[in-house]
């Protein structure tokens, strides 16, 4: 009963770390280029170029 009980409250507790770890990790965030490449031909005759990020990768989200 107590190795069950102890396992159980093991498991919860490494749950929990695992799901908290990626809250930790920060919040999303954006990068502006300006200029934007004229290499690039998505982004040739833009303005400036906004990319958003969460946890380190690109995402494809709308900025408003």
């Amino acid at each position: 009963m107590t190795r069950t009980l102890l396992r159980s409250l093991a498991l919860v507790a490494a749950l929990s770390v695992a799901a908290f770890s990626t809250a930790l990790a920060g919040p999303p965030w954006i990068a502006i280029e300006y200029p934007a490449n004229p290499f690039d031909r998505d982004t040739r005759d833009a303005f400036l170029t906004v990319r958003t990020y969460h946890h380190g990768d690109l995402m494809n989200k709308t900025v408003t």
